[in-house]
């Protein structure tokens, strides 16, 4: 167990050159903002093709599955190398990994969203970000779609991305600017559209996900696994479905 908990000692992950520029290139700009533009144009097709009258938290749910997807694939054939050479090491190291980043990990959460949510209250009274009053809403309209988005794809493409692509090539330079960087990202992600909409106040949301970014940054140097801190974003992600279920039954 030390040698995989070890905060970084042991950590070796590294990207191809070719995974890098894919990452930068193409797989970052297509997440922040031309996957949604075709998932929009898609679905938007799809319906009236079929001349289908649809409401909004149908057509919102069906583009965020479509964004979602094609995020999912993009992102898992670029980085699919980067995933096999670590299922080699995951193998060995199964239990060690699914422990950590299942129960050290999800332990982690809880005490990153308690500083998160604490530092956010200095700054508003409002304490759910407009992401996830959506995510709230379409979750009681599509609960079974939203649950494969939040808990399956959603953990996978973001880990490749922000801890796999981001971190993995920045903390070659810097350890410190790695965290701070990859968590930032992160964190900006998750109120980008509220932001550039004109909706500055949305920035502050930004904290507790960012909080959340940097444990995630740490179990993946800490287990020397993107699969350590996919489970730990899994099980974050399932639980926080859980409980939303469970408050809206």
């Amino acid at each position: 167990m030390e040698k995989y908990l070890n905060r970084g000692k042991y950590f070796t992950r590294r990207l191809s050159g070719t995974e890098t520029a894919m990452g930068y290139l193409i797989a970052l700009p297509a997440f922040l903002f031309c996957a949604v533009y075709v998932s929009s144009a898609l679905v938007k097709f799809v319906f009236l093709s079929l001349g289908k009258s649809v409401n909004y938290y149908t057509v919102n749910t069906a583009v965020n599955l479509v964004d979602d997807l094609l995020m999912w694939l993009l992102v898992v054939f670029i980085m699919r190398k980067f995933l096999k050479r670590q299922a080699v090491d995951l193998k060995k190291n199964f239990l060690v990994t699914l422990f950590s980043g299942v129960v050290i990990g999800y332990i982690l959460c809880v005490l990153g969203n308690t500083i998160g949510n604490l530092l956010l209250r200095f700054f508003t009274s409002t304490t759910t970000s407009v992401n996830q009053s959506a995510i709230n809403s379409l979750t009681k309209q599509y609960p079974l779609v939203m649950i494969f988005m939040t808990v399956f794809l959603a953990p996978v493409t973001e880990e490749l991305i922000f801890r796999g692509v981001v971190f993995t090539s920045v903390r070659e330079h810097s350890r410190v600017l790695a965290y701070v960087i990859s968590a930032l990202l992160f964190g900006f992600i998750h109120v980008m559209d509220s932001v550039l909409a004109g909706n500055l106040s949305e920035m502050v949301q930004m904290i507790p996900y960012t909080v959340m970014g940097l444990v995630f940054c740490y179990m993946y140097e800490s287990t020397n696994s993107i699969y350590g801190s996919i489970l730990t974003h899994m099980t974050q992600n399932a639980v926080a479905m859980f409980f939303l279920l469970q408050a809206g039954m």
